[in-house]
């Protein structure tokens, strides 16, 4: 698993020494894609591009408590999966 902080974690499966495929919600998808934008030295592409999926948040708090099974302050349950390609 992989992801920018404890709540927003994706699962990572390796296809080759380049390539890694990204199963989570559309919010943990973006992030991750934005850290890697920040590294001048990294490029690659998409299978499907990632700023355009849609998150699907639960915004009532009981509800969310609910599904969440405890306490989330952003609750996405949204499922995507997206393939990265290092292209250098």
């Amino acid at each position: 698993m992989i992801g920018t902080d404890y709540h927003d974690v994706t699962l990572l499966k390796a296809i080759d020494s380049k390539t890694v495929e990204l199963t989570g919600t559309a919010r943990a998808l973006k992030m991750i894609a934005n850290s890697m934008d920040e590294c001048s030295e990294l490029v690659y592409e998409t299978d499907v591009p990632v700023m355009e999926l849609q998150e699907n948040y639960i915004t009532h708090p009981i509800d969310r408590f609910i599904r969440e099974k405890g306490c989330s302050m952003v609750l996405d349950k949204s499922e995507f999966t997206v393939r990265f390609h290092k292209l250098n």
